[in-house]
This record gives structure tokens, C-alpha cells and sequence, in this order.
């Protein structure tokens, strides 16, 4: 320790201050003295070293002194000043050495963040700490005190690049010591990647949807926005995200979906996706060729249908008969049944599209009956058999191949009913039992008959046509003038006896050359009676009769008529008879509304 020397009652004031009185080791620190102008020197002790002051300009007394490597802790340091007498006074000042570092703790949130966000720095320090700085993308920025040992600074992310940034904070105390440490944040501008999927982009009302996407890993969640509604995706399991949607009921177009992805930044990636909604069936138009057919025959269901027609099925009864597609059209053939009923049927076509939509039509055909004879004449040449006759088993051969104790098919004129007449015969006409053992004797076998009964109905118009003639030549001639009757001068005049002409002639020619292409027994028995008429006069004049003539013009057009069909396959008769029918249709279902208000309105009904 330094003991001042003793000063007289008559030196001057001394006074004098360390500039920084708080320092670390290695710093230099400025030494001043003050005094009156008899001050001859100045002395400073500092760490048991003397140092002289120099005078300045001012009158004062300087020392830079360098501070030596010393431990923490505070040093006095004496000043001494002699006057010109020799009187010397002493005056201590404080030094404080200080070469430990201010304590630092630093926190950054958030540390992902992307342009525009804010960052928040928190930063602990010792009491000691006079300043905290952070150096952010090159400039220093200081931290605000908030408490004796807190301080805190908010910073906006400016645009920067992708990536890992680092802070660097700054703790300053007193004496210059610095504490640092180092934060660090990631910069994410890049929104996440999608990758979307949708099972079906045509569908119905009612139909689901179902979309799926992947996504970044960093991705929080995925929306997808609908018709006006947003709706979340779940993420799965695999890290892809998903929803299913229902169609509701809309009209028809395309539609747009909209997935919006956001990540934990809130960067955000918009994806577009469409689906078109189809809730039109097909057009469905059916044709059917021929219009009318028999048991056995077949016909052609052709249909036109839209384009996007997937499938057509034609539905009769119960029985469902895919149509084939080919060049535009769907096309199968059908067989009509041997026991379908002789009627208009109908038939169910649906064409199913794309999507499933259904388009539904229908389509008539008429079964023919192939018994073209009149029911009245039927009973006539087949009437009905007992009823207790045993039943039989049909043979399915045609007509009256059917063989020689078979059935045929069981048209009219057919083996049918000659073999109900035969088994009739044969189980009520039984032998009597005479046999010595009590049996009778095994019956006795009809032999089979085989006739070919299509030339009944030709025999039956041959002779109609030759009674009716006779009884016009018999009785349908003379002299007209002297008759009164009108009609009976018509009679004889048209229908009677008359002297062949160049038409009759014409008609004569015209059935031979018929019978040449198409021979049949009624126009046989014709040609027969015509010549030999020449030698039988009655037979002559009933030939060439007026009413044989209007015979030979209806055996003409029937002729002509089975030409065009045999060789054009056109049914006049059927034709003219669908006419009729539609006509007659018609007729009932426009008019007999108009009829019956008329007959209201002149009080008939």
C-alpha cells in the first residue's frame, strides 16, 4: 500500500479522473490531473508503478496508460502534485478491470418462415450488458431493452432466397466485452407440388367421385373447392391425400375443381381439375324387318342409338337378346316362338351409355297365323272330334309329311285330324274278347293315309265357280227387249250367256300362260272345261259367260298378286289389310271424339 506524503495547508486543489474507469486488460485508459499553475509535476502510482503526467496545453495533466494483463477486480490509482515550494498533494482515483464477458441467451421464432413473415428475437443477458446487437443479412440491428436483463427485436423477412439464413447476436458490456451466439432460419417461397388424380371425369348425378393427390411432405393440408363448397382432403397413411364426392343433381356440362395446398409457411399451390356431369339417356330407335312374320320365321331388330351407346338389349317377355354393334347400327335376329299367340307383340329396347343412363324404347311386330283359310271353313273340312279322345303326341312334321300315322303340323288340311280320327277309331272300336286265355286280340293297325289336302280349297273354288257360271247359263238368256224387269235385263245382259269376244280370248291366253309359270289344279280344271267346251256347246256359253268373265278377272288378280309375291316378296294383301287396320285406327281414335260431340250437341247421346 502507498502512503501519501504530507502536504502543506498551503498546495493547491488537486483533482483528477480515469477515463474509462471501467475497463478490460489490453484497452488503454486516459489518466487526467487538475491543479493550480504552481504545480510543478504530477506522479501517478497505478499497480505499484510510478508514472509522470504531461502537461498540455490546456494547464493539464495527461497519461495514456495501457492496461495490463490483470485479473478482474477493481485498482486504485494515486496522483501526486508538487508546487514550486516542493508541497506536494495526493488524491486517489478508482480503475475497474473487468475482462469477463457478459452472459447471452438467445431465442428465434418462428425458424420456417417464407417472405413477409415477421421474425421474433428474445435475448437474456447479465446485468452487466449495456448493448445486444443482430447482424441480419449483413445489417446490424439492436436489440430493445425490455428488462434489466431482457431485450427483444422483430424483424420482416424480406425477399429473400430459399433456404437456411443465420442471425448473429451481439452482448456488449461496460468494459467492452462481447458475448455472441448464432441463430439460424429457413426461408420456404416454393408452394407445395400436387399431383392430383380423379377415378372418372364423366359421370351421372348421383355418381361418386373420388380424387386423390400426393403432396410435398411440408404440405398441412389440401381443400378442394366444388360447386361453391370447399371441401378437406384426409391425408392417408402413404402421405396421399383423398375425398370421395357425390354428383348432386346438376345439369349437364363440364364442372371445375379447384385443390388449393397450403404448407406450414402458408405458401399455397392452386391445381385445376374438371369433370363433365352426362345425365342425358341415349336416343333410342328401333326397327323392325319384317313387320309380320309366322311362328318360326325370323326377324331383325335394327337400332340407331346415340354415340356414346355402350350397350342395347332387346327384352321380350322375360328373355333379354344382346344387339350387336357394327358400321353405326346394333343389330340381332330373332325367332319367333311356334307358340306365340297370333297378335300385334311388343318389345323393350335399352341402350345404356357411358355412364349408365338408360334410354328406353319400344318396337311391335304381328304374328302371323299360317293358316291363311278362313276359321268357317276350317270347321268345315276339320270338324271337332269327341272329347274323349286320348291325347296324342304332335308330330312336328310339316303338313302332311308328318309321316304315315304321325300327325303333321296342325295346320288346317293337314294330317292333324285324320289322326285324331284315326286313334279315335282305334280305342272305341274293340275287338271282342275271345281268346281262351281272357285277352283280346291285338287291334288291328289302320294303314296310314297320305293325302295331300292342299288341293281341297282349289277343288272347293273350281266347283263354286262352275255352279255358278252353270246356273247363269241355265237360266240367264233370250231377248232383252221384250223385258220389263231392270235388273233382270242386267242380269242376262252381264251375267248370261254371251258369244266369246276378243277379251275372253286375251283372258283364256293370259291363264295358260299363267298355268305355264306357276301350274296349279284350279287353273288346270279352267283350261280343261274352256276347250272342252268347244265340243259342249252348254259347256261353251257357260265359260264364256259374263259371270265367268268377272270370275276370270278375279283369277287374274290373284295371279298377279301371287307373282309380285312369289318374285318381288310383297304381300299386297297383307299390306292392304295393315292399311285398312291403321285406317280403321285412325278412324276411331281422331273422329269418335268429334262424332260423339256432335251427336251431343243434336241430342243423339
Amino acid at each position: 500500500m502507498i502512503t501519501p506524503p504530507t502536504t502543506s495547508p498551503s498546495a493547491s486543489t488537486l483533482t483528477g479522473k480515469v477515463t474509462p474507469d471501467i475497463t478490460q486488460s489490453g484497452e488503454n485508459i486516459t489518466i487526467e490531473a487538475f491543479t493550480g499553475p504552481e504545480t510543478t509535476s504530477r506522479d501517478v502510482v497505478i499497480m505499484g508503478v510510478t508514472y509522470q503526467l504531461t502537461k498540455q496545453a490546456d494547464e493539464t495533466w495527461k497519461l495514456i496508460y495501457a492496461i495490463p494483463d490483470a485479473p478482474d477486480g477493481s485498482y486504485p490509482v494515486l496522483l501526486t502534485a508538487t508546487d514550486n515550494n516542493g508541497t506536494q498533494k495526493n488524491t486517489t482515483l478508482s480503475l475497474t478491470i473487468d475482462n469477463t464477458p457478459p452472459q447471452l441467451d438467445a431465442l428465434l421464432t418462428p425458424e420456417l418462415v417464407r417472405t413477409g413473415n415477421v421474425l421474433t428475437i428474445t435475448a437474456t443477458t447479465s446485468s452487466d450488458a449495456e448493448k445486444v446487437t443482430a447482424v441480419i443479412f449483413g445489417e446490424t440491428l439492436k436489440l430493445k431493452k425490455q428488462s434489466t436483463n431482457s431485450w427483444m427485436l422483430r424483424y420482416a423477412v424480406p425477399n429473400a432466397t430459399d433456404g437456411s439464413h443465420n442471425i448473429q447476436i451481439t452482448a456488449t458490456d461496460k468494459a467492452g466485452n462481447q458475448a455472441q451466439t448464432t441463430l439460424n432460419f429457413t426461408v420456404d417461397n416454393t408452394p407445395p407440388t400436387l399431383n392430383p388424380t380423379i377415378n372418372q371425369t364423366l359421370v351421372k348425378s348421383g355418381d361418386k367421385i373420388t380424387i386423390t393427390t400426393t403432396a410435398d411432405n411440408d404440405t398441412q393440408s389440401v381443400k378442394a373447392y366444388i360447386q361453391d363448397n370447399t371441401y378437406q382432403l384426409t391425408k392417408n397413411q402413404d402421405n396421399t391425400w383423398s375425398m370421395e364426392y357425390t354428383t348432386p343433381q346438376i345439369g349437364d356440362g363440364v364442372y371445375s375443381i379447384i385443390l388449393i395446398a397450403r404448407d406450414m409457411v402458408g405458401n399455397t399451390n392452386h391445381t385445376p381439375l374438371s369433370f363433365t356431369v352426362d345425365n342425358t339417356p341415349p336416343v333410342i330407335n328401333p326397327e323392325i324387318s319384317p313387320e309380320a312374320a309366322k311362328p318360326g320365321e325370323n326377324i331383325t331388330i335394327t337400332v340407331t342409338a346415340s354415340s356414346d351407346t355402350q350397350n342395347v338389349v332387346a327384352i321380350i317377355g322375360t328373355q333379354r337378346t344382346t344387339l350387336n354393334y357394327s358400321n353405326g347400327t346394333w343389330t340381332t335376329t330373332y325367332t319367333i316362338p311356334l307358340d306365340s299367340t297370333f297378335d300385334i307383340h311388343t318389345m323393350r329396347i335399352e341402350g345404356t351409355d357411358t355412364v349408365g343412363n338408360v334410354g328406353k324404347n319400344i318396337a311391335s311386330y304381328e304374328v302371323l297365323d299360317p293358316n291363311t283359310i278362313p276359321p268357317w271353313f276350317e270347321d268345315l273340312i276339320n270338324p271337332d272330334t269327341p272329347t274323349n279322345i286320348p291325347i296324342y303326341t304332335n308330330n312336328p312334321g310339316p303338313g302332311n309329311t308328318g309321316g304315315s300315322n304321325g300327325p303333321g303340323s296342325g295346320t288346317i288340311g293337314g294330317n292333324d285330324q285324320l289322326y285324331r280320327d284315326q286313334m279315335y277309331i282305334r280305342n272305341t272300336l274293340t275287338p271282342p274278347k275271345d281268346s281262351p286265355n281272357g285277352t283280346s286280340p291285338p287291334k288291328q293297325e289302320m294303314p296310314g293315309w297320305n293325302i295331300d289336302t292342299s288341293l281341297i280349297p282349289e277343288i272347293l273354288i273350281a266347283s263354286a265357280m262352275l255352279a255358278t257360271s252353270a246356273v247363269a247359263a241355265r237360266f240367264l238368256h233370250g231377248e232383252t227387249k221384250d223385258m220389263e224387269n231392270r235388273f233382270g235385263k242386267w242380269a242376262v245382259e252381264n251375267l248370261g250367256v254371251k258369244d266369246p269376244g276378243l277379251r275372253d280370248f286375251i283372258l283364256f291366253g293370259v291363264s295358260i300362260g299363267i298355268f305355264v309359270i306357276d301350274p296349279t289344279l284350279l287353273d288346270a280344271i279352267m283350261i280343261f272345261l274352256t276347250i272342252a267346251g268347244i265340243w259342249f256347246d252348254f259347256i261353251y256359253k257357260m265359260m264364256f259367260s259374263g259371270t265367268m268373265q268377272i270370275f276370270g278377272y278375279f283369277l287374274l288378280a290373284v295371279a298377279i298378286i301371287k307373282l309380285v309375291k312369289k318374285y318381288f316378296g310383297l304381300d299386297i294383301v297383307q299390306m292392304a289389310t295393315d292399311k285398312l287396320g291403321k285406317f280403321n285406327e285412325i278412324i276411331i281414335d281422331k273422329f269418335k271424339p268429334i262424332i260423339d260431340r256432335l251427336k251431343e250437341m243434336v241430342g243423339l247421346k
